[in-house]
């Protein structure tokens, strides 16, 4: 069978399995088993198949509000639901303290039950302090009992407390997943067939719009004109995956991938009058021995970090979403972007800095808050991490 061939046949095949996990999905409504399905579909990276049936079965669980008795289905409620941003409260895990701040010690034995609310703290808002104290209590338990741990679930634990489901790149998430699911003891087989074929099929594409990219790549001869730029197409290209990877925004991510490479050449192809002025004040200051305040340093990098405009390239070509609204939106910088570009300023400072000082470069956020407070690099590391963190729960409460 040839490689056309072998694809029609999955294609056929992933076809005859979504209808099966359909029929699945609606048979379960209203049930506990409905949200791990919807769970599992979405961290496997299928969901994009089964968009209505996931909201039309999230209203329903918003709206028959069932009040649960365990920790693990109170916070995968909590999180399905926050992440489709529903305002549900986080007083929901109430039941699960002492009647003061803090969370009951018997907890510590439900391993399950802290991880599903490790992950669900992380969609939190300001002055939500539940979800606060919640990532505290959590973070630090799993780890302990990881010793008692074996199979698939010590893997998930030791995935989590190094980066929580919310901060990583889909895609990724999904493949890692995929191996966890399948040494389940009774996996839905059904739907692991389903996330196999998808995931190869999808990884062909994927495949061939890299091969594409490549040959355009080669043919503008970025490197030889520009041998100072950086030559990362495939870095590129998985970092626009974590912007979206299913196959109805194809066009959107060439689209993406092109702009994205020709920005990091900051070329004259690219006619943006702020972006560049923003290089040039930073260049100033360099030239100048000019050290700013950690305010008038943000104020410039949010905007040379790239993803106001990044932003504003990920709605071409993606169709009737791309509205004249939207742009109109973008143009007044708004505040979710902002919060969006402050994580990437403030954490690439905090990995890049001691790589950024073997060379001719401004300084980072990071010596720019040493120098303002007095205060140690790490402690500055720290504090600025704390800043990264509000931006998120900034982000969070937009999103609700």
């Amino acid at each position: 069978m040839g490689r056309g061939q072998k694809i029609n046949a999955w294609t056929s095949k992933v076809g005859e399995l979504k209808k099966e996990v359909k029929r699945m999905l609606i048979t379960s409504k209203g049930s506990v088993e409905e949200m791990n399905m919807i769970d599992e579909i979405q961290r496997l990276g299928v969901a994009y198949h089964f968009e209505k049936e996931i909201n039309d079965a999230l209203e329903h669980i918003y709206d028959a509000n069932v009040d649960y008795d365990d920790l693990k289905t109170v916070a995968l409620r909590f999180r399905l639901l926050r992440q489709e941003g529903c305002n549900i409260p986080c007083d929901v895990f109430n039941k699960f303290k002492d009647g003061g701040s803090n969370f009951k010690e018997g907890l510590i034995s439900d391993v399950e039950g802290l991880l599903s609310l490790y992950e669900a703290a992380f969609y939190g808002t300001h002055g939500e302090d539940t979800l606060d104290e919640a990532i505290s209590f959590t973070r630090g338990r799993p780890a302990s009992l990881m010793t008692h741990l074996d199979g698939p679930l010590a893997a998930q634990v030791g995935h989590a407390l190094e980066l929580p489901m919310s901060k990583r790149i889909p895609r990724l998430e999904a493949r890692f997943y995929i191996s966890l699911f399948q040494q389940q003891k009774q996996p839905n087989d059904a739907l692991l067939e389903l996330v196999k074929l998808d995931f190869n099929l999808v990884q062909s594409m994927h495949r061939i719009e890299l091969k594409e990219l490549t040959s355009w790549w080669k043919d503008i001869d970025i490197a030889a004109k520009y041998p100072f730029a950086r030559d990362q197409l495939v870095e590129g290209y998985l970092w626009i995956l974590g912007v979206y990877f299913e196959p109805q925004y194809a066009r959107a991510r060439n689209l993406m991938v092109k702009m994205f490479k020709l920005i990091s050449i900051v070329d004259d192809i690219f006619d943006t009058k702020v972006v560049v002025q923003g290089y040039f004040k930073e260049a100033e200051w360099l030239n100048n021995g000019y050290v700013p305040t950690l305010e008038e340093y943000l104020e410039v990098s949010l905007i040379t970090c790239g993803y106001l405009y990044l932003t504003g390239a990920s709605y071409v070509g993606v169709g009737e979403e791309a509205t004249e609204k939207a742009f109109d939106w973008l143009k007044t910088n708004p505040k979710f972007v902002m919060d969006s570009s402050s994580v990437c300023r403030l954490v690439d400072d905090i990995h890049s800095n001691e790589f950024e000082q073997k060379r001719p470069h401004i300084a980072s956020a990071v010596d720019y808050y040493m120098k303002e407070h007095g205060v140690s690099r790490p402690e500055a590391c720290y504090k600025l991490r704390e800043m990264a963190a509000s931006a998120w729960k900034d982000m969070n409460k937009f999103c609700i």
